[in-house]
């Protein structure tokens, strides 16, 4: 059952047996000459390899995943599909999603809202996989620049050898993720790429890929593993559930290829560790008897000195209480914490107290100590202590009574709250604590616990204060004579790193390995202690804490130095214990290239693309300073700022437009008519790429017949050509004879190109004479542009009354030329102003969670700032010059606009920025909070679905936008971001819930209407929205 799983249950008879035969698995593994899936031809036999395989990475993953991961294999049945599974566990990113469909049952996401029915859909965890291609040159380039912003990774070695070794075809880069309950795929997907931080690796790829290659940022996929998909069973709070689906995910990722994927984790909310047998048997030898001793003689602590605190905790609650707004707490919660801090004792003596830097919000809402609760860093601390536990017992035969192990951890936070405001106070009520338990071991997680405690409760600090905090193979055991606990009272502090790191860090088996063995020094020196109190009491020449935290040091020395594993160094405040060196292990899979030899020519060819792409790298982010403004340096200056120039001066796009530009509009009777002269005509130049023969006449037609109206034939026709022939047409046609004949002569197969048509003045030593020409108003419709690197279009035009104007617009990414010989040209449409390809492709941005793109490039809404003013008039006129239809309506100028408080992120625990109460009219809430006094003044239920799906739904979500869009609500500040992200086919859901509650009670409800005819259920997120005044 999948509700009874526990990260601490062994497999094998008994713990060290089970840990000893993953040993074994690792050492086979190992010796193979092949990786872990290579020789997967038959279904049953590769996931026992693979099973194999996770556990030799110190993977513990259960048998359950492993009997439901069989179902989404497809049975490989033919020779074809054999060779393809193996091509697959080989090199997975040369494996398109088109081909995993036929190893893999997975379904596209993007071919409809509807989910196949399941049990219990709405508490069921699900998988899907999304992808980006790519061709090899893009990828090596967003390798380079990942690496020049400070990443440095085996995926990112793994990615740059596919590259290298991949001429033809595409490669896919992948991330596996998990959700859970009728969670939209989309949606998740919105939100992780719309606020991952710049700071990760996803982040800086996705920016990068945004920059670079906005179409394959735009043509995201999605698929789902619809058999992996299962109920949870009982309570959601129970571990077990998220401990299989953790295991699917890291199934899933080690299936497809750590280093394929874009994970940084191997997968799973909760930390998943398997020690090895020899680091298992560091702490069989310290013979500790700490958790058996312990909880069979502890005592609680006295009542009567407990109640010394009653105040201090009282003070919390209060804080909480008084501040609801910020902190979401459980009832009991408070009971919770105290009994979590009252320590028990053994003998009269508090032996140790464990001290986190402050309480999280998961622990506060659920109501559950920091050792028994769900959260993942609890999980991780209670399963190593748990299989401490089970060596003692097991090396000793305790019985089968296991101990009370919450008796063994005494736990208080620094911090007693989430984001506690008075830090003063917070480190009085600790040392409060502190003096009335007294504790002789003091175990601080994290840099803030230790500066605490090291500073003598003066500072709360993350930078290192007094001794040095931590090292990952060290450990620090310090006593202290300070007067932490009280005058004359010393205590023996080891600082420990924050367990909640390897939450969203990297969970390497090395720094989870030091961590373990730290732990078990923890309990080494706590056994140590308690053997040093019994001594203490039996002697009454010891009468000191300092003689007894003496007494305790000495003895972990001869423990360590008998053992012969730990290097220990003697300091004036305690011992430093080097940990052992870890012994090598395997390494995880690339592909079989990787690991493989090969050849010395190999080597070579590769090291010469790497060597190309890095120096192209550099001459594109290479920033040359811009040099003085004087009048004698001024043609420099146009040189240093690399301005550019028609590639043959003024008379280039005369001679391009002198073949033909398209009139009317695409596919018209006027269009055909103007191609059948031309085609009658027979110009050279128009048919170098289709001949002028019957058999070619329907295809030439066809093809020009696309551009958009004003574009230019000839473009079209050498669209596509090598930069080399590319060159040699234009130059044919536009190349002067007179006397910068020379300067053009220059231009060659190595000139770097801009937009097809420009050309960087320095390249060809060309000044001022060669600026792009200023055109007519009518004629900027199909006009060419340049687009600038930084994504800059500048628009030079004569108005039809003689005067000049200019203006600057910024491209979307999607527009951006991918190569130098790639031309852009604008379009003037009812909608907006499309950039448009050589073809007539209109170049719009679409979002990959948008179901449709926008309907212009730069669509006409956008025309409110005060270049879109100007933009407005340019696009008015054309269209008036062409006789097209201009709509009455007109986009009005934003009026001067001071900004309010912005909007609560959709992923944000408190309510930052500080919401003003009530909201002021600059405010961003300022259109929701009028919205819902309107619409909910004694509170209701907020539906989001729109009554096309469900004819049930009140379609609060689009009222939401409508009243947006009232004349006294569409110039305020942030009525265009509210727009942008609820007014789309996708709305961005998420950012409602922590906008509402700023002002209301606000619950958030999955709900899954039934669709009738199509036998499926749909997915809304509901609010119940509390009464005004209410929270």
């Amino acid at each position: 059952m999948g509700h009874k799983r526990s990260t601490s249950m062994p497999i094998s008879r008994s713990y060290t047996l089970h840990v000893h035969e993953i040993d074994l698995q690792n050492a086979s593994v190992s010796k193979s000459a092949e990786g872990p899936g290579d020789a997967i031809f038959e279904t049953k036999a590769g996931v026992k390899r693979l099973f194999h395989s996770l556990r030799a990475r110190h993977i513990d993953v259960s048998s359950m995943a492993f009997e439901r991961f069989k179902q989404t294999l497809r049975r490989a049945q033919t020779q074809t599909e054999r060779q393809l599974l193996k091509r697959f566990l080989l090199q997975p990113m040369q494996i398109s999603n088109a081909e995993l469909k036929q190893i893999l049952e997975i379904r596209n996401v993007f071919e409809g809202d509807k989910v196949p029915a399941m049990t219990n859909v709405d508490r069921a965890h699900r998988f899907y996989i999304r992808s980006w291609v790519f061709t090899p040159v893009q990828l090596l380039l967003v390798v380079q620049l990942l690496r020049t912003k400070g990443f440095g990774s085996a995926r990112l070695d793994e990615w740059e050898f596919q590259c290298c070794i991949t001429v033809f075809g595409t490669l896919t880069v992948r991330y596996i993720g998990m959700i859970k309950g009728r969670r939209d795929f989309v949606q998740r997907s919105q939100l992780d790429i719309s606020e991952k931080s710049p700071n990760s690796l996803f982040g800086a790829f996705r920016d990068i890929m945004k920059e670079r290659f906005p179409l394959v940022h735009d043509e995201l996929e999605i698929h789902e593993f619809p058999h992996l998909a299962f109920s949870m069973l009982g309570s959601n709070e129970i571990v077990g559930n998220q401990l299989v689906a953790d295991d699917t995910e890291r199934l899933l990722i080690q299936f497809f290829g750590e280093r394929s994927l874009l994970n940084v984790q191997s997968g799973g909310q909760y930390i998943d560790y398997l020690p090895k047998i020899t680091d298992e048997k560091l702490f069989r030898g310290f013979n500790s008897r700490y958790f058996t001793e312990f909880s069979s003689s502890c005592e609680q602590f006295p009542g009567t000195a407990w109640g010394k605190l009653s105040d201090d905790f009282d003070e919390i609650e209060r804080h909480a209480r008084t501040h609801s707004e910020l902190y979401h707490f459980h009832h009991d919660y408070f009971n919770v914490m105290k009994n979590e801090a009252r320590p028990y004792q053994y003998k009269g003596y508090t032996v140790m107290v464990y001290l986190g830097e402050e309480l999280s919000r998961k622990h506060l809402k659920a109501g559950h100590t920091f050792f028994q609760g769900s959260a993942s860093v609890s999980v991780f601390v209670r399963g190593l202590i748990n299989r401490l536990s089970k060596i003692e017992r097991e090396k000793f035969n305790s019985g089968n009574q296991p101990p009370d192990l919450q008796k063994t951890y005494t736990f208080f936070n620094v911090l007693p709250l989430p984001d506690f405001p008075n830090v003063h106070r917070a480190l009085q009520i600790l040392k409060n604590y502190i003096q009335c338990t007294q504790p002789i071991i003091i175990v601080t997680y994290g840099h803030r616990s230790h500066a605490a405690i090291a500073s003598g409760f003066q500072k709360l600090k993350t930078q290192r204060c007094g001794l040095p905090p931590m090292d990952g193979t060290l450990i620090r055991i310090s006593n202290r004579m300070d007067g932490v606990v009280g005058k004359g009272q010393d205590i023996v502090h080891i600082s420990l790193s924050h367990p909640g790191k390897y939450q969203y860090g990297n969970r390497d088996p090395a720094s989870l390995r030091n961590f373990y063995i730290q732990k078990q020094l923890v309990y080494l020196v706590a056994h140590c202690t308690m053997d040093a109190i019994d001594h203490h009491l039996s002697t009454p020449s010891l009468s000191s804490r300092r003689d007894l935290t003496a007494k305790v040091l000495n003895h972990v020395c001869v423990i360590l130095k008998g053992l012969g594993t730990f290097a220990l160094k003697t300091t004036d405040h305690g011992i430093d214990v080097s940990l052992p060196e870890n012994e090598p292990s395997q390494k995880g899979c690339g592909s079989k290239f990787i690991r493989n030899s090969f050849s010395t020519v190999l080597q070579m060819v590769i090291k010469q693309r790497v060597g190309v792409i890095n120096q192209n790298l550099e001459e594109d982010t290479t920033v040359v300073p811009n040099s003085g403004r004087s009048s004698s340096k001024r043609k420099a200056d146009a040189f240093e700022k690399d301005l550019t120039c028609p590639i043959f001066g003024y008379g280039t796009f005369d001679c391009i437009f002198s073949f033909g530009r398209a009139h009317g509009s695409q596919n018209s009777p006027e269009r055909i008519s103007q191609l059948e002269k031309l085609w009658a005509e027979n110009i050279p130049e128009l048919h170098l790429a289709i001949p002028n023969n019957e058999e070619m006449h329907e295809r030439w037609v066809k093809e020009l017949s696309s551009l958009t109206q004003g574009q230019s034939y000839f473009l079209k026709v050498v669209d596509g050509l090598p930069q080399s022939e590319y060159l040699k047409a234009l130059a044919l046609v536009c190349k002067s004879t007179g006397r910068h004949k020379r300067r053009y002569d220059g231009i060659g197969e190595k000139t770097q190109m801009r937009s097809g048509l420009w050309v960087s003045r320095k390249d060809i030593q060309a000044r001022r004479v060669e600026l792009s020409p200023r055109v007519k108003t009518k004629d900027l419709q199909g006009f060419p542009v340049e687009i600038k690197p930084n994504s800059e279009i500048k628009i030079k035009w004569l108005t039809s009354g003689g005067q000049e104007q200019t203006l600057t617009v910024e491209s979307p990414r999607c527009a951006m030329p991918q190569n130098g010989t790639q031309t852009r040209a604008l379009s003037f449409t009812e909608h907006g102003i499309d950039i448009v390809d050589a073809s007539g492709f209109a170049l719009r941005p679409c979002e990959p969670w948008e179901k449709e793109p926008s309907k212009a490039t730069l669509p006409r809404w956008g025309f409110k700032s005060k270049n879109g003013q100007l933009l407005q008039e340019l696009w008015g006129a054309v269209r008036s010059e062409l006789g097209l239809s201009i709509p009455p309506d007109r986009i009005r100028g934003l009026p001067p606009r001071i900004n309010g408080v912005g909007l609560v992120p959709s992923n944000s625990a408190t309510e930052t920025p500080q919401q003003n109460k009530p909201p002021r009219v600059q405010d961003a809430n300022f259109l929701l909070y009028n919205f819902l006094n309107e619409r909910f003044p004694s509170g209701g239920v907020f539906r989001t679905i729109s009554r096309a799906k469900d004819k049930n739904s009140t379609e609060d979500l689009q009222e939401f936008v409508k009243f947006c869009r009232r004349p006294q609500n569409v110039n305020h500040p942030y009525c265009a971001k509210w727009l942008d992200m609820l007014d789309r086919p996708r709305p961005f859901i998420a950012i409602l819930a922590p906008n509402i509650r700023a002002y209301r009670s606000c619950q958030t409800q999955k709900t899954y209407p039934y669709m009738p005819g199509s036998g499926c259920h749909l997915t809304e997120t509901v609010f119940h929205v509390g009464p005004r005044g209410k929270r």
